[in-house]
């Protein structure tokens, strides 16, 4: 059944809200791909056509050998490895995509973020923050971009701690490009790499404000280091303040 949940998640165009459509109208994703067809109209031509050239036992047979060929685990809300913090917001993701260690239940995360754009004191409090932080256990969560992210996790290396990065792009996808280093020390020191993409999805601008809620759900609290007025540093202090 898992592999079926999967599947429908990974469709081109079958985003959270309509995942969740399909689902509170079917039994579950099996009876999706055993009923796709003109009904499903109310997804829009693309959709209900991604999804019909996806209902083939090639494409899943494909699906899975990519995730086992680039080590990527796929966990799903059917699994109880499926972070507890996620269950309780307004829209979780079907599944996570999970580089490195996939239990993202850590027994205290802090989110710290800010703005790619920050001043070297901004750079500074992140990184020694952070490193301060890792160094008594908890685990810092950010989304690796420049900036703020970049010296979170780094901080949090260095503090000889765990850190998770969650990106606004498939796992498998290194982005900004020069933190290639980065993401490959975070899984050699027992960190993880996590999105709600799909492998090989690339960094768009619209994926970026939907991963922020990712990064405040998996964490007991949020810190904002730095960030301008109107900057998107200040969505995930939305989505905090609206999991509570």
């Amino acid at each position: 059944m898992e592999q079926y949940w999967v599947w429908l998640s990974s469709v081109e165009g079958i985003g959270v809200k309509r995942f969740y459509q399909l689902m509170s109208l079917y039994e579950d994703a099996r009876s999706v791909w055993d009923n796709v067809g003109p009904e499903m109209s109310f997804l829009g031509e693309k959709a209900l056509n991604n999804l019909k050239n996806a209902r083939t036992e090639r494409y899943l047979y494909s699906l899975f050998m990519e995730l086992e060929k680039k080590g990527i685990a796929a966990v799903t809300r059917l699994s109880s490895a499926y972070p507890s913090r996620l269950t309780t917001i307004f829209d979780p993701p079907p599944t996570l995509y999970v580089r490195g260690v996939f239990d993202l239940n850590a027994e205290r995360a802090l989110a710290v973020v800010g703005s790619r754009h920050c001043s070297r004191d901004g750079k500074r409090a992140a990184s020694e923050i952070s490193s301060a932080l890792a160094r008594e256990g908890v685990t810092i969560v950010s989304g690796m971009a420049r900036g703020v992210d970049t010296a979170a996790h780094q901080g949090a290396l260095e503090g000889a701690g765990r850190t998770i990065a969650v990106l606004g792009c498939g796992v498998d996808v290194v982005y900004p490009p020069e933190n290639g280093p980065l993401a490959e020390k975070i899984l050699e020191t027992g960190g993880s790499i996590v999105s709600e993409y799909v492998p090989g999805t690339r960094p768009l601008a619209q994926h970026f404000p939907a991963r922020n809620r990712i990064i405040s759900a998996l964490s007991d609290g949020l810190l904002l280091v730095e960030a301008a007025k109107g900057s998107g540093a200040l969505l995930p202090v939305d989505f905090a303040l609206e999991q509570g």
